[in-house]
C-alpha cells in the first residue's frame, strides 16, 4: 500500500520508500524470506514484500519502539509520550 500510495501522489511506480518497524523478529523473517514452521502462515506476505525489497522499492529499517511514530496509532499512549511523539 506505500507503493501504491507513493506512486499515485509522486507518478513514480517504484520510488524508494523507508519502512520503519520496531520488530527485529518481523525484518529478519522478511529479509531471508525463508519458510519455517514457525512462520509458515506469514511466508506468502513475507515473500510479498521481500520481492519489494530487491526491486528496491522497500528498505525496512529498525527503530527503536521509543521512537516509533506509528506507536501513536496503535497504542495508547500517556499525555507526556504523546506530547513527545507530537513534537517529532
Amino acid at each position: 500500500m506505500v507503493t501504491w500510495a507513493r506512486e499515485l501522489v509522486i507518478g513514480d511506480p517504484y520510488p524508494h520508500v523507508p519502512v520503519y518497524c520496531d520488530k527485529q523478529g518481523t525484518i529478519a523473517v522478511i529479509a531471508n524470506s525463508g519458510n519455517t514452521s514457525r512462520v509458515r502462515h506469514m511466508a506468502k506476505h513475507a515473500r510479498f514484500i521481500n520481492a519489494y525489497i530487491q526491486e528496491k522499492a522497500l528498505d525496512v529499517m529498525c527503530v527503536p519502539g521509543a521512537d516509533n511514530l506509528a506507536d501513536v496509532f496503535t497504542k495508547a499512549l500517556g499525555p507526556a509520550e504523546f506530547e513527545r511523539q507530537r513534537e517529532d
